[in-house]
């Protein structure tokens, strides 16, 4: 299986350097949300927390979101994050095509090549439902956050 992978202004983070995560509000967002959950599963409020990186999307239209929710992807970071020295966030945009299946992942930050590495192949492989838009699937990009922290 071939990816592509864009990586678009990416910023790397010191090693040496207090972790910067508490700074990225989409991960602490991200965090309120219910691991094993699909979207359809999510409450009103937790579905807006989805639907704030879409500022146009309209009322009727929903994002594309990983199928049984972040759990598959989250548990995939957490266990390489105790096998890597990474520190910091990982924001990444993953373009979902109408049949659920990562296409191509944009990385805008992520604290070193070995987070990227990681952060892109779980993304990638996970199963999302597709976007909707005038009540059929469409092609949508997906917002991803996580904080690596190797203390």
């Amino acid at each position: 299986m071939r990816y592509l992978i864009l990586i678009c202004g990416l910023l790397a983070v010191p090693a040496h350097a207090a972790n910067s995560c508490p700074a990225n509000e989409r991960a602490a967002a991200q965090n309120l949300l219910p691991l094993g959950k699909n979207y359809e599963q999510l409450s009103p409020e937790q579905q807006a927390i989805v639907r704030a990186d879409y500022e146009q999307l309209p009322a009727a239209d929903e994002p594309p979101y990983p199928i049984g929710g972040l759990a598959g992807i989250r548990q995939q970071l957490t266990k390489a994050q105790g096998k890597m020295r990474s520190d910091g966030p990982v924001t990444l945009l993953v373009t979902v095509d109408a049949s659920g299946t990562a296409k191509s992942v944009a990385v805008y930050e992520s604290p070193d090549i070995n987070a990227t590495r990681v952060s892109t192949f779980a993304v990638m492989t996970a199963k999302y439902k597709p976007g909707k838009c005038g009540g059929v699937a469409c092609r949508m990009d997906y917002r991803f956050d996580f904080c690596f922290d190797s203390r």
